[in-house]
């Protein structure tokens, strides 16, 4: 067999089984949603009041109430899952704890992207932001502009960002490369006598950090975003279709497990290495999923637990004897419903 194209850290639950959303659109209902999501966690606070402006020639500026965007801002502020029963209530049901949602359609300064939105909100405690964002496509979505300093924040990792005075700047570095979990280099913008530091790191920042930051001066801003997918922390147990028929036939592993090997390790899951017992196997399956829950990214129908559960009940457990069971039954339905459909024909002649 001719190897394939090697691909880069590719994750089943992030691009092949996720992101789950509701419709009619990625861009428009699950996009905004991971906008809100991210800005939410910028802000730091609860917010009370948000204002989000479309313009007018873009798509979110002439569909935003019918494709679901108001929606589904409101529902990731209100930091519930986008699959939740609330949805279509959301707007009335924001307004009712307290969280002043508007929306307006005016000429927007760079309106490069036809899912561009500006952001502007207001926290219980007073605490302010202003952002512009764009959804992209698929779910995916860029932060592009944050307090006015250009940035791209995407949520696949926890993004950091760190406004300090330029002669905080070797401290603030040093402090971040220090407590380690980073993915990728630390990223700076100047702006007269400040910098803005981006990091992405794996885990959430540490209340420890946090104070150790904010101790460098008395004017730092510390922000922080969520992921909006499973943070990539691990290496790949395979790179190509290939690689992955060699490694499951090498351990004697069924696709399926080889799956939530790879996925085990890539996003850094609990049982790294899938166990032995079909019972096991569907446990883990659950610990995926139940993550994927928590994230927001549900597999929809519960694949990932039918997936292993399927491999195991084939591989030993009477899944064979279930399958010819299944398979005559579709027979016998076959053949009513063709019955069916020759005493309409004869009835009809």
């Amino acid at each position: 067999m001719r190897p394939g194209p090697k691909v880069s850290r590719v994750s089943i639950l992030n691009d092949v089984l996720g992101p789950v959303m509701r419709g009619p659109s990625s861009s428009h209902t699950a996009g905004s949603y991971h906008i809100a999501k991210l800005v939410a966690g910028l802000l730091g606070d609860r917010p009370s009041r948000v204002r989000f402006a479309f313009d007018p020639l873009g798509s979110y500026g002439q569909v935003f109430r019918q494709q679901g965007v108001d929606r589904g801002f409101a529902v990731g502020l209100m930091g519930w899952d986008l699959t939740d029963d609330r949805f279509f209530d959301s707007l009335g049901l924001a307004a009712d704890a307290g969280l002043d949602i508007r929306f307006e359609v005016r000429p927007l300064a760079h309106p490069d992207h036809p899912n561009t939105v500006e952001i502007e909100m207001h926290s219980e405690a007073g605490r302010t932001l202003t952002a512009c964002a764009r959804s992209i496509g698929g779910g995916a979505v860029e932060i592009v502009d944050v307090e006015g300093w250009p940035v791209r924040l995407t949520g696949y990792t926890w993004e950091l960002l760190i406004d300090v005075p330029n002669a905080a700047h070797d401290r603030a570095v040093s402090a971040l490369n220090a407590a380690g979990h980073a993915s990728g280099p630390i990223e700076s913008a100047t702006r007269g006598d400040r910098v803005l530091l981006h990091a992405r790191r794996t885990v959430a920042l540490t209340p420890e950090l946090r104070r150790e930051l904010l101790a460098l001066t008395d004017a730092v801003v510390v922000r922080q975003a969520p992921p909006i997918a499973f943070v990539k922390q691990g290496d790949q147990l395979f790179q190509s279709a290939a690689e992955m028929l060699a490694l499951a036939d090498a351990r004697g592993w069924s696709l399926g497990r080889a799956a939530l090997a790879y996925e085990a390790q890539l996003l850094g899951m609990p049982r790294g290495r899938p166990p032995r017992t079909g019972e096991g196997r569907a446990g883990h399956a659950a610990a995926l999923t139940k993550c994927a829950r928590d994230h927001g990214r549900r597999c929809r129908g519960h694949a990932a637990a039918r997936w292993p559960a399927y491999e195991s009940r084939r591989q030993g457990h009477g899944g064979h004897a279930r399958e010819r069971g299944h398979g005559r039954g579709v027979r016998r339905a076959h053949r009513r419903l063709r019955r069916r459909r020759a005493r309409r024909r004869r009835d009809a002649g």
